[in-house]
């Protein structure tokens, strides 16, 4: 006898295999899971990548001019990589048998500046052996015992300071990190000391703190800048009491700068200071042909400014590339020469050496 199978009803659908899901359940889950993923990688990118930019935090007062690099951008890595990465391995090292100093730094302090590296910022004072540079990233927190050691391998005694957070070399020069992970190494202990703290100068400044760079100059302009030719050449920038510069990405970078004259007065006064100054810088430039640091004769000729009220100028400008490259190379050189001039004060700085 065979057995008879169970008639179906018309339209209905046979009976699921069991243990079979519906489409409902796969979409729930896969969704599901892209949401947990998703949430997994941004909690990991908070806590392992995300990096806040408080360098321009840490500028003293009395500082004249600032300029903060942001490298985690390639277009902006890229010339900070070839041309300032160098200075950590050539500049006063004593033993030429030594490995280079940024691989000893990377094994006494577990830090290696072309993964962890995000900001630098440099900024003086009032002459060019008073000055500061100041490196921002993912760095662990107690590195300043392992700088140390990289030192004292090539033939240094440092003097720590009362903190542990800084020491001083016998050439006036002074390291140290600030409790936010921050490295700074300026001309003098004390001129490190102003800046291991966190502070509200990048307002007065008016220095960025975010985007792909940015520069200010404030205080004291022409006494601050006294060394620079153009300073001494262009009087009418002594009618300035203030600039400050923004660079934003794209191809070509662009440039948002504003400048402050002394004098305010009313907007047509401030137009005609401004048309005195760019026509006066033109001709200095034209005087200076090997002049052009950072491609500032093309950004000069391609500005675009606005008066904005009395006093107050906005000038847009784009900026190349290859002229980005040229102004990482002519910081460079600058840097060398800062760090080869006479120390002002030496090591006075409060720091002794330890018993």
């Amino acid at each position: 006898m065979t057995e008879e199978s169970t008639p179906v009803a018309d339209g209905a659908s046979p009976e699921r295999g069991r243990g079979a899901f519906s489409y409902k359940a796969v979409y729930v889950a896969f969704f599901g899971l892209l949401f947990c993923a998703g949430v997994v990688a941004l909690v990991m990118y908070w806590k392992l990548l995300y990096y806040e930019r408080v360098a321009a935090f840490h500028l003293p007062e009395d500082m004249t001019f600032a300029a903060r690099v942001d490298v985690e951008q390639a277009v902006m890595f890229e010339p900070v990589r070839k041309h300032l990465f160098p200075l950590v391995n050539e500049l006063a090292v004593r033993d030429p048998n030594l490995k280079p100093r940024s691989k000893r730094i990377e094994q006494h302090t577990r830090v290696d500046f072309a993964v962890d590296l995000r900001e630098v910022i440099v900024a003086r004072g009032r002459s060019p052996s008073d000055w500061l540079v100041g490196f921002g990233g993912l760095f662990p927190k107690d590195i300043v015992g392992g700088l140390q050691q990289v030192f004292v391998e090539e033939g240094y005694s440092p003097q720590v300071g009362p903190s542990g957070r800084m020491f001083i070399l016998e050439n006036g020069l002074a390291v140290g990190q600030a409790e936010d992970g921050c490295i700074f190494i300026a001309a003098t202990g004390a001129r490190l000391e102003a800046a291991l703290p966190r502070r509200v100068t990048s307002g007065r400044l008016l220095l960025a703190r975010e985007g792909a760079a940015g520069f200010a100059v404030a205080g004291d302009f022409v006494g601050g800048l006294a060394d620079a030719p153009v300073v001494a050449a262009v009087r009418e920038l002594r009618g300035i009491k203030s600039a400050q510069g923004e660079v934003k990405l794209g191809n070509p970078l662009q440039i948002t700068g504003q400048i402050e004259f002394l004098e305010g007065g009313d907007p047509a006064r401030t137009e005609k200071e401004l048309s005195t100054l760019a026509e006066a810088l033109r001709k200095f430039l034209a005087g200076q042909p090997e002049v052009d640091l950072a491609g500032e004769r093309r950004v000069l000729a391609q500005a675009k400014p606005s008066v904005i009220s009395s006093g107050n100028v906005v000038l847009l400008a784009p900026w190349e590339r290859a002229d980005v490259d040229r102004g990482a190379e002519n910081l460079a050189r600058a840097l060398r020469a800062w760090v080869n001039e006479p120390k002002v004060g030496g090591n006075s700085s409060g720091v002794t050496a330890p018993p």
